[in-house]
């Protein structure tokens, strides 16, 4: 087997030395489409995301007509597909070295694409990279990514393609859109092409600024923990005591203020910390529990990012967001509900800060349902807010299986209460269901600030004061 070598130090960037590849394959290979007849390329295309608490860009797709997940890699320029999509066969065609961000240089067979849509689009490429894994999905790379423009849009939970646009016409665009709007320029790391760009992070006195990738695979925001020490910046830790595996090499660190443009401040609470010090110069990831908070325009063959969000303005004592019919309060606040075979898909959004939390009820057309109260529990928070849940969800059917036996007949919903402050039996940002007969509540809740619930972060918080503490205490004088 030829070795193919996308190595560091090699005078093509990675981008160019893939589609090289690419093109190198394509004069040995004869696309088959063994399905229906489909549209090619992604642009044009709006599809819902995979349902999830918090937002993540997993799509609905195919290999070779099986069902799988799609993912999109803009740091990559190749697009991967698991071994678990291949069950007839892998045509291997030569192996590569792939340089990922927060890892070393591993070596990657390729193989002859397998037919792949996303969608009802058809993607035709030569040659993929495999990943070994039982279960079906794809990864798609710049490969794809690099001649569409895409849109993440956290309300509606969609995903928009069109074609690239320049610079230029991104400004022409946002000049009229009536948003608030920031249209940031991606860098390129010279050797492996990731898209970069600057983040200057701020807790209390103390603040620093580094180079992050842009991701859109990994869920959450990822900081390298040697520069923010460097910077004076406390990381905190679960005591050993409350550790799993994954928390032996993830921290958190606290952050009054996140900046991509000097003075646009995005309130994120926490991000969550990586063991070691910057690899190849990049301080960290910049996921989509930052960027999601805006409507996203990720357009990697401008290397442009463009974030979005509804203007507000304080009226009195109230806040008034800009929505279609003008500005308002109602206009900071939007539910979808859409029926399917698995239940009712609900996607609560509150696109203005809130201070104090909320909650918010629904009003619920379903058969049998008036003894069980369903609403969202917002956690206090400087920024916009969405959050999805499916009706009912499964450990409902454990906890309160007479409300999901009832909520799964659901057919519509709407805003009904709106109260301040959030529901003290679910921490964190969460639908819930309260069985009146029993008083019982059952939650499901997003992920929080940097994976951690809010009771681990004050359990983090105590333990680092707590050794501030035993520190000063060694370094008191002794009594003469």
């Amino acid at each position: 087997m030829n070795a193919l070598c996308f190595c560091p130090g090699a005078r093509l960037n990675a981008r160019v030395r893939i589609l090289l590849l690419v093109a190198a394959l394509s004069l040995l290979s004869c696309h088959r489409q063994t399905g229906p007849v489909r549209a090619v390329g992604l642009a044009g295309l709006t599809l819902p995301l995979i349902p999830s608490p918090a937002v993540r860009i997993g799509l609905p797709g195919l290999v070779n007509e099986a069902p799988a997940l799609i993912e999109v890699d803009v740091t990559s320029p190749v697009t991967f597909v698991a071994t678990g999509c291949l069950e007839g066969g892998i045509d291997a065609m030569g192996t590569t070295e792939y340089v990922e961000i927060l890892g070393r240089p591993r070596a990657v067979t390729l193989a002859r694409a397998p037919e792949i849509v996303v969608g009802d689009r058809l993607i035709r490429l030569a040659a993929v990279g495999l990943i070994t894994d039982e279960f079906c999905a794809v990864s798609l790379g710049s490969d794809v990514l690099s001649h569409v423009a895409m849109t993440v849009d956290p309300h509606l939970r969609t995903v928009h393609f069109e074609a690239s646009r320049t610079r230029a016409q991104w400004e022409t665009q946002l000049a009229t859109s009536g948003t608030d709007s920031q249209l940031l320029t991606l860098t390129r790391e010279p050797r492996f092409d990731w898209p970069l760009l600057t983040v200057r992070l701020t807790q209390g006195t103390q603040s620093t600024a580094g180079t992050f990738a842009l991701s859109t695979l990994l869920p959450l925001t990822e900081v390298f923990e040697g520069p923010l020490k460097a910077a004076n910046l406390t990381v905190l830790h679960l005591p050993k005591a409350s550790q799993n595996e994954e928390h032996t090499s993830r921290g958190a660190v606290m952050i009054d203020a996140l900046e991509l443009s000097p003075g646009r401040v995005i309130d994120v609470g926490a991000l969550r910390t990586v063991n070691g010090t910057v690899p190849h110069g990049v301080m960290g990831l910049l996921g989509p529990d930052v960027w999601s908070q805006f409507t996203t325009t990720i357009d990697i063959g401008s290397d442009v990012l463009v974030l979005q969000q509804p203007k507000v303005a304080k009226s009195g004592n109230s806040i008034e967001c800009t929505g279609a019919n003008g500005s308002s309060q109602e206009a900071c606040f939007s539910l979808e509900a859409v029926h399917t075979a698995a239940g009712m898909l609900t996607t609560a959004s509150i696109q203005r800060p809130v201070k104090e939390g909320l909650r918010l009820w629904l009003e619920i057309d379903a058969p049998d349902a008036q003894a069980c109260r369903v609403g969202f529990t917002i956690a206090p928070s400087g920024h916009a807010v969405t959050t999805q849940h499916l009706l009912p969800w499964e450990r409902l059917k454990k906890s309160l299986p007479a409300c999901a036996s009832a909520l799964s007949k659901a057919t519509s919903a709407k805003f009904g209460m709106v109260e301040e402050g959030f529901l003290p039996e679910c921490t964190g940002t969460c639908a819930f269901v309260n069985d009146i007969r029993s008083g019982q509540i059952s939650c499901e809740c997003q992920p929080g600030p940097a994976g951690f619930s809010p009771e681990q972060l004050e359990v983090m918080r105590g333990a680092v004061k707590s050794e501030h503490r035993h520190e000063e205490l060694i370094e008191e004088p002794k009594d003469p």
